[in-house]
């Protein structure tokens, strides 16, 4: 009887150890749900909201810093490494919904870029070029100029594709405080906010924008 407790206890014990375990790595996943890890691909971006799990391989040839910003929750995370760092609220375009298409359509772009240029700025503080259009935007815009989806100006040329898009600091404190989308396109930051991430990054930092 006593051979039988003891077997008995060591089960119980045993489960309740696996539970455990278990419960923890549940927790551990749903922590990496919802901050987003880099993608193991990293064109698996360019076609999905919710990156997939980085591996050890593919932390060596991201780099020491990269940028993703989500767009769905006006957020720009910073992962090192492969791993996640520090994330900052951010507001977007004025249209925030899809991806750029064209100069005056005030959306932020969507896709993989890299930082081209970063500089102090009057007005923004920080600036943080980014290398929009990509040939992947250049594409997708020719595309949609030959079948007639891109508005036309006055004189019968489709609008521009447009550029000069960044991340950046802001004149608008109040609204960026509350949220409010006021960019003509671009990622605008706190101003603490900006100065850390001008501090981490520099120029081929690659920057995802999903949304």
């Amino acid at each position: 009887m006593k051979i039988r407790q003891f077997k008995s206890s060591a089960l119980i014990g045993g489960l309740a150890a696996a539970l455990t375990l278990a419960v923890l790595a549940s927790g551990a996943r749903a922590e990496n749900a919802v901050r987003g890890t880099l993608p193991d691909d990293p064109m698996m971006l360019a076609s999905t909201s919710v990156p997939a799990t980085v591996t050890t391989s593919a932390k060596a040839k991201w780099g020491p810093v990269q940028v993703v910003i989500y767009k769905s929750k006006r957020a720009l995370a910073i992962y090192r490494f492969g791993n996640f760092y520090r994330e900052y609220p951010v507001v977007l375009g004025i249209n925030p919904l899809g991806r750029k298409r064209f100069m005056y359509d005030a959306r932020t772009p969507e896709g993989r870029y890299h930082i081209t240029d970063k500089r102090v700025h009057d007005r923004w503080q920080y600036f943080l070029a980014i290398d929009y259009p990509n040939d992947k935007d250049q594409q997708i815009y020719h595309e949609e100029v030959r079948r007639g989806l891109i508005p036309r100006e006055d004189n019968g040329a489709p609008f521009p594709i447009g550029g000069s898009i960044g991340i950046h600091g802001n004149d608008k404190p109040d609204d960026q405080a509350r949220g409010i989308n006021w960019t003509q396109g671009c990622i605008a930051m706190q101003s603490p906010d900006i100065a850390e991430v001008y501090s981490l990054v520099t120029v081929g930092t690659p920057v995802w924008v999903v949304q």
